[in-house]
């Protein structure tokens, strides 16, 4: 068992003296028990002078039940037995005030317990209704316990009481994370090079295609068309097509020689659009054969824009954002949202690695299917409170 004393100029001062030590030490009131209170006068600064002040010592009690009952029988007795005669007498009064104090302790303690697990419960509910719905929405698990760990830290205890406002401070931070790219297209020396660059399948060239639409036919400038896929069967024709029907050139090229040669024939245009080889990121040969033709598109003012599919799995947008940053991108257009109905991954991947988004796409619509979104609004989809794109 052990002991504290507390001492005080008058009784006032106990009870939140006695408070502050309860606390401090993080034990129950209840197994506090007071021994004796005796008057103490005690000298002045370098002994000049004196005053009256008391001890108050307590007990702390163990765990042991059956002991504490002994230890309580024990200490009422000795504290009843000078005063069972007079009920009046000024020791029984104090003794019974220090026990009532310790009873309105307990009381207070009890009552900061009670709103303490109360507040914790709610807290931990919405947290969990939270991370539910995140998860459902494809946010990583990881990401959504970094986003409730910050949470945590930085709301008051009271507005973790309400979901909404919690809900609410979760889309502003997200929001707050995603980097955007501006997509205003300046060319101060021509001609300006934009490519396009990622995996097969995400729709590079429907994109670029769209992108010659928005920065070039509809604003009188001269472009042509290169493509880079020596790989994909098919490829240069598609683009073929589409300069067919813009009436613009397009040249199909297989090796750097070619790459500049090209680039000295159609220097006079404003602006170049590049559409490359679509492969696995896991293929570092083909990547590495993509950057040497970018380095030597570089010579030039470029664009250039890592294309990533919305419907594209979390660890694999990573990975391709890790893998094609050799390429030396500066954005991302994000593609095929109208594919999948949870975006989480893609919000959460553009947070991760601060890369800026530039373009969304939604659809095989040449001339509409491609938009800018501010963050608060991809979050919104990603959320699954859509709005219209």
């Amino acid at each position: 068992m052990n002991y504290f004393c507390i001492e005080v100029e008058n009784m006032y001062e106990l009870k939140p003296k006695l408070y502050e030590e309860i606390k401090k030490r993080n034990i129950s009131p209840d197994r506090v028990v007071i021994l004796s209170k005796k008057p103490v006068r005690k000298k002045g600064f370098l002994g000049i002078g004196s005053k009256m002040v008391y001890e108050v010592w307590f007990q702390i009690l163990d765990q042991d039940n059956n002991n504490n009952q002994k230890v309580v029988e024990s200490t009422q007795k000795q504290n009843t037995l000078p005063i069972n005669q007079d009920m009046t007498s000024p020791l029984y009064k104090e003794i019974e005030t220090l026990k009532k104090m310790i009873q309105e302790v307990m009381i207070e303690n009890k009552k900061i317990k009670e709103i303490t697990t109360s507040y914790l419960k709610a807290k931990e509910a919405n947290f969990d209704m939270l991370r539910k719905q995140m998860i459902e929405k494809d946010f990583p698990i990881g990401f959504v316990d970094r986003i409730i760990e910050r949470i945590d830290s930085e709301l008051t205890e009271d507005e973790k009481q309400n979901f909404y406002v919690i809900y609410d401070r979760v889309k502003a931070m997200i929001a707050s994370d995603i980097k955007v790219a501006s997509t205003e297209l300046v060319i101060s020396k021509k001609p300006k090079i934009v490519i396009l660059v990622g995996p097969t399948g995400v729709g590079k060239t429907t994109t670029i295609v769209k992108l010659a639409l928005l920065w070039a036919a509809t604003k009188g400038r001269k472009f042509a068309f290169f493509s880079l896929d020596k790989y994909k069967a098919g490829a240069s024709f598609q683009l073929k097509s589409f300069a067919e029907i813009f009436k613009v050139p397009m040249k199909s090229i297989r090796n750097e020689e070619e790459l500049k040669e090209s680039l000295s024939l159609f220097s006079d245009n404003d602006i170049i659009f590049v559409d490359t080889a679509g492969t696995s990121q896991k293929d570092t040969l083909t990547i590495n054969d993509l950057k040497d033709h970018v380095k030597i598109l570089k010579k030039f003012d470029v664009w250039i824009s890592l294309v990533m599919s919305a419907v594209t799995k979390y660890k694999d947008m990573l990975d391709i954002i890790n893998r094609y940053s050799v390429v030396g991108y500066n954005n991302i257009i994000l593609s095929k949202i109208d594919e999948t109905n949870t975006l989480g991954s893609s919000v959460a991947a553009l947070c991760e690695t601060q890369v800026p988004l530039s373009f969304v796409t939604n659809g095989q619509r040449v001339e509409a299917d491609i938009t800018t979104l501010r963050p608060m609004d991809l979050v919104y989809m990603a959320l699954d409170e859509r709005r219209d794109v």
